[in-house]
């Protein structure tokens, strides 16, 4: 299976009428979320999306206790590797994307072309230890030519 991942619903909303992809599905319980079924090349694929930033860097005092006060002796925080946690308030939306991504044959990375769009995505990719093999749509112009020449020339 496919899995193409837009960055927030109205992205995902014109990926769908560009690729004639049909009806949103809808999360039973948080109708912001939602996904598309349809064949993509001849795959089965996804189309989903989230709403809003569903995972971050993890705050300073996550590293260790001498960071839970502030101490100029113990700054400035630079780990080693840097800690990325899912948001509380995003949480339902992670785990529903995350579902699709364990099922997935191949992810596309269709977010904002821009710096922003890439963290999200990689964010999201190692909060859910996915090893999963991808690709990148890189979207300029929300034109229906445009985002089919992207998924053309991934």
């Amino acid at each position: 299976m496919i899995v193409i991942y837009a960055e927030k619903a109205s992205l995902a909303k014109s990926i769908a009428t560009a690729l004639n992809v049909g009806k949103r599905i809808a999360h039973p319980k948080e109708p912001t979320i939602g996904y598309y079924e349809f064949t993509f090349n001849g795959q089965p694929a996804v189309l989903c999306h989230r709403v809003g930033h569903l995972c971050q860097l993890a705050d300073a005092k996550s590293y260790g206790e001498q960071y839970t006060k502030w101490n100029l002796n113990v700054y400035p925080c630079i780990p080693e590797k840097y800690e990325v946690i899912v948001k509380d308030k995003t949480k339902a939306c992670f785990e529903y994307v995350k579902k699709f991504f364990q099922k997935a044959d191949l992810i596309i990375n269709a977010t904002d072309p821009d710096r922003e769009g890439e963290l999200i995505f990689a964010c999201i990719y190692e909060a859910m230890n996915c090893t999963k093999p991808w690709k990148r749509a890189w979207i300029e112009d929300l034109t229906p030519q445009k985002i089919r020449y992207a998924f053309c020339h991934l």
